[in-house]
């Protein structure tokens, strides 16, 4: 289960998501999953999670992450939530 996310950011530096929308299908858990990595910047973008089986738009996990421009969470009758900030692997930003 925890590989359904639609996309994924797994200890990784330096990743920038831009200019458009992650749309989660019932097949996905959370719409972006962000794991271990710094230096994520998410910009311009929309993530849509109305249609997964549960989850939430946008979790981070031990992981900095930046928004910048537009930035939209789109939650459904399955969300938790629209934003996770765990710090159970490290520490979480969002800034």
């Amino acid at each position: 289960e925890n590989n359904k996310h639609l996309a994924q950011v797994v200890n990784s530096k330096g990743i920038k998501i831009a200019n458009g929308t992650l749309k989660a299908t019932a097949a996905n858990k959370n719409t972006l999953h962000v794991y271990g990595s710094t230096g994520v910047v998410l910009e311009n973008i929309t993530l849509d999670h109305e249609a997964a089986f549960k989850g939430a738009p946008l979790v981070a996990n031990g992981s900095t992450v930046s928004v910048g421009g537009a930035f939209k969470l789109v939650t459904g009758e399955n969300s938790w939530y629209g934003l996770n900030l765990d710090s159970k692997n490290g520490e979480t930003s969002l800034t």
